[in-house]
């Protein structure tokens, strides 16, 4: 599914009841040792996109989850019914499975086969309804913790900061009051290992 075949705003009422949690992941392929390389041609990094993507619509529960193309290097997957835990652990086995790709493509000068290894994945998460149960802003709080994944070093799946639904708030991005379980924590919760600069 491409971004224009997306889920509609309110995907995550449709799927579940309103206070089940919904994760939305907004995941990029940020391997940008190889495939942007001049070395490499577009079918490099074609193949890599095809590879990845198939790699992660293998892990999705496909009755019930969604992912779909969002351009360029990135996907947005929509897991149902799904914790926080377990929403990090699925991304997480996402982002190993990935790693373990080695994409085969014709390289347009010589003609000959080559391989592109080394691939990976940083995921940015948002829970529904902790962060608004309408897809731009879901997709609004998993990008900000994407871009914080990339800045990390990469190779790694983070949750954004949760909400609380107060006039107490703490400042945007910061860790949220201590006994108030409105989702995860904040951006420092990650897993995975920063890719090698």
């Amino acid at each position: 599914m491409t971004r224009h075949g997306s889920p509609s705003p309110n995907a995550t009422e449709n799927n579940s009841s309103p206070s089940t949690p919904n994760p939305v992941n907004h995941v990029t392929i940020t391997d940008g040792h190889t495939v942007n390389e001049p070395a490499y041609s577009h079918g490099a990094g074609d193949a890599v996109l095809v590879a990845a993507g198939a790699t992660l619509r293998d892990h999705i529960r496909r009755s019930r989850d969604l992912i779909c193309r969002w351009g360029g290097e990135e996907f947005v997957i929509l897991l149902t019914s799904t914790s926080p835990e377990d929403a990090l652990a699925i991304m997480d086995r996402m982002r190993l499975e990935v790693g373990k790709l080695v994409v085969s493509y014709l390289a347009a000068a010589g003609g000959k086969t080559k391989t592109v290894d080394a691939i990976t994945i940083s995921v940015g998460i948002a829970i529904a309804p902790h962060a608004g149960t309408d897809l731009d802003t879901l997709y609004t709080d998993a990008d900000e913790a994407l871009y914080a994944a990339k800045e990390g070093g990469r190779n790694q799946v983070r949750m954004a900061p949760r909400r609380i639904h107060s006039s107490a708030t703490s400042p945007p991005g910061g860790p949220t009051s201590q006994g108030q379980d409105d989702g995860p924590d904040d951006t420092s919760e990650s897993v995975g290992v920063p890719a090698s600069a």
